[in-house]
């Protein structure tokens, strides 16, 4: 079975993040981590090691659809449009202009951690944390916000549920399943690396 190092080097995938597919270079590669890692399973196509590099594939694909919402229902951008226009009462909130600083520059830099860094386990380990964080913040502010809608900014309780669904989409087992895939993707990619 070949080496994790070896097929890295044998197919020069530690390449910059702007680059052009290896093989078309007519295409710029967006998702160049996701790319890499399908080459790299591609070159020893049969072995377990490129089984558990398609399976991290997978499961990180499987988080990022969940985190849209793109697996059917309403995608979680417009939940949480909805919820910020009641809040404000226009969608001024999602101005760029209005968001922090700070905020931003975690942002940018998770961002860059999780897609663009060349370290796919630096990018893993981001993740991880993210949902760490993600499913502790929405048990936490939940309740919090059911509360607050009803009583503070007058939304009606049998509209509440509607305002506050952007929170709770991601309550209970999204993301504690997200948690559980992050680890599971971490051990599969560890093991992949040792061979």
């Amino acid at each position: 079975m070949a080496r994790y190092s070896d097929l890295v080097n044998r197919h020069n995938l530690k390449g910059k993040p702007e680059e052009k597919h290896p093989q078309r270079p007519g295409i710029v590669c967006l998702d160049w981590r996701a790319n890499r890692v399908t080459l790299l399973a591609r070159c020893d196509a049969h072995s377990a090691a490129s089984k558990q590099l398609y399976e991290v594939c997978d499961r990180l694909q499987r988080i990022t659809d969940e985190d849209l919402g793109a697996l059917g229902g309403t995608l979680h951008s417009d939940l949480f449009y909805n919820m910020a226009t009641t809040i404000c009462g226009d969608d001024e909130l999602l101005l760029k202009s209005n968001c922090l600083a700070s905020a931003q520059s975690f942002k940018d830099s998770t961002d860059h951690q999780r897609v663009r860094n060349r370290d796919l386990l630096q990018g893993l380990l981001t993740t991880l944390v993210y949902e760490v964080y993600t499913h502790g913040e929405v048990e936490f502010i939940q309740p919090l916000y059911r509360e607050w809608f009803e009583q503070h900014m007058g939304v009606p309780r049998d509209k509440t549920r509607f305002v506050v669904a952007w929170v709770t989409v991601y309550v209970g087992g999204t993301e504690r399943n997200h948690l559980r895939e992050c680890a599971t993707l971490l051990a599969n990619h560890v093991a992949y690396q040792s061979n």
